[in-house]
Formats: C-alpha cells, sequence, structure tokens
C-alpha cells in the first residue's frame, strides 16, 4: 500500500514539476518576444534649467 501511493505522489510531483517547467519557458519566450518588439526611445531635452550641473561641467566629469 506505502508502495502505490508514493508511486502516485512521485507521478504528481513530476505532472507539476513538467508543468512548472513548461511555464517558466512560456514566459522567457513571451518576455523575449516583448523585450524585441519596444524600442526605447528616450527624448533629448537638451540644456535644461532643473538640472543640478552645468552641461560644461558634466562634459569634464565624464571625460575622466
Amino acid at each position: 500500500m506505502f508502495y502505490r501511493s508514493s508511486q502516485s505522489l512521485a507521478q504528481s510531483l513530476a505532472k507539476r514539476l513538467a508543468a512548472a517547467v513548461a511555464m517558466a519557458m512560456i514566459m522567457v519566450s513571451v518576455t523575449h518576444a516583448w523585450a524585441d518588439t519596444d524600442d526605447l526611445k528616450i527624448p533629448n531635452l537638451g540644456a535644461s534649467s532643473t538640472s543640478l550641473y552645468s552641461e560644461q561641467y558634466e562634459r569634464r566629469l565624464g571625460s575622466l
């Protein structure tokens, strides 16, 4: 009796594991497809009066 219940438990766990792996693969493929189609477009705001540092100071920092 114990053998039969442990066997069905193992089958149940194997089915759940297979379902979890399949779901993970689907999520990865969907996420990858969305990432390929989304283009990141950052607007050029130019010199802003709200920036903390002047444009010249930022250039000096960038060249270090």
